[in-house]
């Protein structure tokens, strides 16, 4: 019985990780797969070199540090300014 499917073959390449002299062969049965945390998606075969870098972005988390420390900085001012002021106590005789 044929159900019109074709059997594909592993995906194969050969991978250079920073700071390594060599390049590893590496063989996945599946074109979508997970290394170090990184997920790639081969889409289709090819026999030239592919390059490409991976970055991250930090600028979200410097801005969210930097409105935190504006937040807490506004309210060290506002605890500041309540323990500082002086107690007015109006006695009539």
């Amino acid at each position: 019985m044929n159900d019109g499917s074709t059997s594909g073959s592993d995906a194969s390449f050969e991978i250079k990780i920073p700071g390594a002299s060599d390049y590893t062969m590496v063989t996945k049965s599946n074109n979508t797969f997970t290394i170090d945390g990184l997920t790639f998606t081969l889409n289709e075969s090819t026999t030239e070199s592919i390059k490409f870098s991976v970055g991250v972005d930090s600028k979200p988390a410097i801005d969210k540090i930097k409105e935190f420390v504006e937040k807490y900085n506004e309210l060290v001012d506002k605890i500041n300014k309540k323990i500082s002021e002086k107690e007015h106590i109006h006695i009539s005789l």
